[in-house]
């Protein structure tokens, strides 16, 4: 637990070092989701971290006002 509070104790993390928190947590993975704006356009972006490798493993991102799309690309992510 030490261990972890340590690694959450910052205000950013890197996507590294959730995955490696996640780890310590006894996941397979880590959910990491952000909100950003491109062209001036909302984006709701939701990826998967393999906890043992730190990698990517899938991403979906889509318009903030369609969150349901966005779900469904991860639902759709999650059954391969």
């Amino acid at each position: 637990m030490n261990e972890q509070r340590l690694a959450l104790s910052g205000l950013i993390l890197e996507e590294g070092k959730l995955a490696e928190a996640g780890c310590l947590a006894g996941a397979q993975g880590t959910v990491i989701v952000s909100k950003g704006c491109l062209a001036g356009n909302d984006l709701i972006t939701v990826k998967l971290l393999d906890c043992s490798t730190s990698v990517m493993s899938w991403v979906a991102t889509g318009p903030a006002t369609n969150i349901y799309g966005v779900m469904d690309e991860v639902r759709s992510q999650l059954r391969k």
